[in-house]
């Protein structure tokens, strides 16, 4: 099991922010046998919410974010954390600061669940190569194990953080106008479309109903009405001699 993090013994007593100012923190992570302790600076972004790890040790260097994944969707789905390696300075850049584990510079993203903390696997983060090539993207196995360990133990540290509903909240208020976008385009206005489309189906199948409604009570006249009387034929008085030759 993971041992959770902890601060650097020189660091003072951490305390709420009073403002929106980012706040650096400096961490010491013993990770699970066989792998080794290594350092991390922790950098909390209030007015994104993100929580930047830049990490320090033996034969690996670089940043993972860490950040609340709201699900954009109308249900309440089951909590989310989303993991990202590298740090994006801006929104919709680059990211840069990849790590770099054995000389092997790695990408990933992944969604996890609190549960799964315990049990994750580099599989779960998507671990690959930053690399074009799509057939040489594995990452070796030792070296992706070895990042997965360090990034259980900076997760277990981002959801003990005492600021993490602030941090949330500031996220989910960041990323507002990009899923309101999302939801006004693919969702109100797709559904509003779908409405007005059952409208116009409505009245065509209101039209055939109707006429065929129509037709069933002529149907039903005809079918219900009496049968027309035979016609009576008045025998003759006198009827014609027949003459004999």
């Amino acid at each position: 099991m993971t041992t959770p993090a902890q601060s650097h013994p020189d660091e003072p007593p951490r305390q709420e922010p009073s403002t929106t100012a980012d706040r650096k923190t400096h961490l010491t992570l013993p990770l699970t046998a066989p792998f080794p302790t290594i350092s991390a600076v922790e950098t909390l972004h209030f007015d994104t919410g993100m929580v930047r790890y830049q990490m320090t040790g033996p034969r690996l260097t670089g940043s993972i974010t860490i950040a609340a994944d709201p699900a954009p969707t109308l249900t309440t789905p089951e909590e989310r954390i989303r993991v990202e390696l590298g740090f994006e300075p801006r929104p919709n850049t680059f990211r840069t600061d990849r790590p770099l584990v054995n000389g092997i510079e790695v990408s990933g993203t992944g969604n996890i669940t609190p549960q799964l903390i315990p049990d994750m696997t580099y599989g779960n983060l998507g671990l690959r190569r930053t690399t074009r090539r799509r057939w040489d993207d594995a990452v070796p196995d030792h070296s992706a194990k070895y990042l997965t360990e360090a990034i259980r133990a900076l997760l277990h540290r981002w959801t003990t953080l005492p600021q993490l509903h602030d941090l949330m909240h500031a996220h989910a208020r960041h990323l507002a106008p990009t899923r309101l976008a999302h939801l006004r385009t693919y969702t109100i206005d797709r559904l509003r479309q779908r409405e007005v489309d059952l409208h116009h189906k409505l009245a065509d199948l209101h039209r055939e109903l109707t006429a065929a409604e129509e037709l069933a009570a002529e149907l039903h006249t005809l079918a219900t009405s009496p049968p027309p009387r035979q016609p009576t034929t008045t025998p003759e008085t006198n009827p014609p001699r027949t003459q004999l030759l």
